[in-house]
C-alpha cells in the first residue's frame, strides 16, 4: 500500500481526471496486490506483467471472480526474461507510470541466508533453516546480478520506451545502489530523477523514479 501512496504522491503534483491514469506493475506476482489496491483506491487502469504464467493464471482468477475489475485491470505474460518493457509496451501504449519491487538478491542461496537472518533478527534467536513464510517464486527474489543488475537493465531498457511512460519508478532496497543508478540515469539524459524514501517499520527502502518528458510537455498527460 506505501508504495502504491507513493505513486499518487508522484503523479497528484498535477491535475487528472479519476480514471484517466494507467499503471504498468512489472512482476505483478500471483495475488495482484498493487493493481487492486491502485484501482480500489483511487480508480486507475493497471496492466499487470509477469514472466511466471502460474502466478498470472491465479491472478486472471482473481479478475473473473471480480468480474467489475475485468476493464481496469489488464494481464500480459513477458515471454523473455532478459526483456521488461519490450514485449509488454506497444507502440500506441502510454502509461502514466511503470512500478517493480525487484528482485532483491543474486543467487538462491543468498535469498535462503537473508530470510534467516531476518528470522533470526525478529525472533532473536539460533535459527539455522530459512523459514519461508512468503509464495515468492524465483523470479520475484532473486536473480543473476541481483537489485543493481535488474534495475539497469531497467533503466537501460527505459530509454527506448521514454515517450511512452511518464515516470518510470522501482523500488531500491539497497542504499548504496542509488549512486550508480542516478549516474547511470544522468548518462542517459534523464530529464528529471527523484529518490523518494519509504519506511516500513524497522525497513527503510526507497523509491527510484525517472522521467525523460520535459516538464512543458507533461500536461498532455494529464487530459
Amino acid at each position: 500500500m506505501c508504495i502504491i501512496l507513493q505513486m499518487y504522491w508522484l503523479i497528484n503534483r498535477m491535475r487528472f481526471r479519476r480514471g484517466s491514469v494507467k499503471g504498468l506493475d512489472i512482476g505483478t506476482g500471483a495475488n495482484l496486490v498493487y493493481p487492486l489496491i491502485a484501482h480500489r483506491s483511487y480508480g486507475w487502469k493497471m496492466l499487470g506483467t509477469d514472466i511466471n504464467e502460474n502466478s498470472l493464471e491465479n491472478a486472471h482468477k482473481i479478475l473473473l471472480h471480480n468480474p467489475d475489475l475485468l476493464s481496469a485491470i489488464q494481464l500480459k505474460h513477458q515471454p523473455d526474461p532478459n526483456h521488461i518493457f519490450k514485449n509488454i509496451i506497444d507502440s500506441e501504449d502510454k502509461f502514466m507510470f511503470s512500478m517493480c519491487n525487484p528482485p532483491f538478491h543474486d543467487s538462491e542461496e543468498a535469498a535462503l541466508k537473508g530470510n534467516i537472518r531476518k528470522t533470526k533478527n525478529l525472533k532473536k534467536s539460533k535459527i539455522d533453516k530459512p523459514l519461508l513464510n512468503f509464495g515468492g517464486k524465483q523470479s520475484e527474489l532473486w536473480c543473476e546480478g541481483g537489485e543493481l543488475a535488474f534495475i539497469t537493465k531497467m533503466i537501460s531498457e527505459s530509454t527506448l520506451y521514454s515517450s511512452q511512460v511518464l515516470w518510470f519508478t522501482c523500488l531500491v532496497s539497497k542504499k548504496d545502489n542509488l549512486f550508480k543508478l542516478t549516474t547511470l540515469l544522468k548518462k542517459l539524459k534523464s530529464i528529471e530523477i527523484k529518490t523518494i524514501d519509504m519506511a516500513q517499520g524497522q525497513k527503510v527502502s526507497r523509491i527510484l523514479a525517472w522521467t525523460f518528458i520535459p516538464q512543458q510537455n507533461r500536461k498532455s498527460w494529464f487530459l
